[in-house]
């Protein structure tokens, strides 16, 4: 087996080896390296996701003739914290019928 033609599978027989090898039973080892590879892939999806929707706001910029999310920090890349900061210091008319969780959860859904 070679890094350079399957490396996936490498890394996974190499963590197996490194965790029997400490001790673990060979089911566990293998449904450590599982969750491994869940929390990995999820990652990437996450890091992919996040770049998506950067480039969405870039194309939705220019399409509109407008520089686009560019105004808090380099490239935009900290427009989503702004936009969460904004959403979670709006003040809220609270009506005398509704209670305040209610009011307060539905800033998340809007």
């Amino acid at each position: 087996m070679n890094l350079w033609n399957d490396p996936v599978n490498f890394i996974a027989l190499w963590l197996s080896s490194l965790f029997v090898g400490w001790g673990a039973a060979a089911w566990l080892a293998s449904l450590i390296i599982q969750l491994i590879g869940v929390v990995v892939l999820i990652s990437i999806m996450m890091v992919f996701d996040i770049f998506l929707v950067w480039v969405e706001r870039k194309v939705v910029g220019a399409l509109q003739d407008r520089l686009g999310p560019n105004r808090v920090g380099p490239f935009g890349i900290i427009q989503p914290l702004r936009t969460l900061s904004n959403s979670l210091s709006r003040k809220t008319l609270r009506p005398m019928a509704q209670t305040k969780w209610f009011i307060t959860l539905h800033r998340f859904f809007l």
